[in-house]
């Protein structure tokens, strides 16, 4: 195992005494639910990481959910944690799905990543698009 595809694990490590993914996928859902009511709804995580906000939401049953990163590595460890869930490896600034989703979700400190106010205005563009 080459030692990014371990750094990548340690993220969960690190994370997990952070954050409250439980928590979170239920605020989630609840702020989800109150506007729609179809019986599954579908997510993008943007910036998904190791994917443990999805693999929080499928717990749920009710979602049907997919994945987008930049960093191959966390997304290595995504797979191989939700080997049926889609992932995809783009930017956040210009990824293009062809698809619209119920909800989009890009937690954590993700969105400052893009560097500056130009490419957080695309990336929010990004995502009003799906």
């Amino acid at each position: 195992m080459s030692n990014d595809f371990q750094t990548a694990r340690w993220y969960d490590a690190i994370y997990a005494n952070i954050a409250n993914y439980p928590r979170t996928a239920e605020i989630i859902e609840s702020i989800a639910r109150r506007d729609a009511s179809p019986d599954r709804l579908s997510l993008l995580d943007v910036a998904c990481g190791t994917g443990r906000l999805i693999e929080e939401l499928l717990l749920r049953g009710s979602w049907d959910v997919q994945g987008l990163d930049l960093d191959s590595r966390m997304l290595a460890v995504a797979r191989e944690r939700l080997p049926n869930v889609t992932f995809h490896e783009q930017d956040m600034v210009e990824f293009d799905l062809g698809q619209m989703f119920d909800v989009i979700t890009c937690l954590g400190s993700s969105l400052p990543a893009v560097g500056t106010r130009d490419r957080l205005t695309q990336a929010i563009y990004r995502f009003a698009q799906h």
